[in-house]
């Protein structure tokens, strides 16, 4: 899976893309963010309304079939993302990142 987070700087929001499904409802999560979900229930976006927001990650594993490497990929994401802000990140700019090949070990 591919994932893409842009951010506006001037509202200090961002959004968090995890498919290009298409959006069936938007869900209000906690107060500062919202879930887009496709038809089956399965997280399209993740919009944070703040950029400190807390992400309530297991509702999102137990609730909404995010699965728990996604989850732990999310949330290493997020603050690589808000490091990159701090150092000078231009109104509009986004990036995406895709999950590293694990690779199995043999017993």
């Amino acid at each position: 899976m591919t994932y893409s987070m842009s951010v506006g700087l001037e509202v200090n929001c961002a959004y968090l893309k995890l498919s290009q499904n298409k959006i069936a409802k938007t869900q209000e999560l906690t107060d500062f963010v919202n879930l887009d979900l496709d038809a089956e229930d399965v997280i399209v976006g993740i919009e944070l309304l703040a950029l400190d927001a807390a992400i309530p990650f297991d509702i999102l594993v137990s609730d909404h079939k995010l699965s728990t490497e996604d989850s732990f990929f999310i949330q290493r994401l997020i603050p690589g993302f808000l490091r990159t802000k701090l150092i000078g990140m231009s109104e509009g700019t986004s990036i995406s990142q895709a999950p590293q090949p694990r690779t199995l070990a043999s017993a």
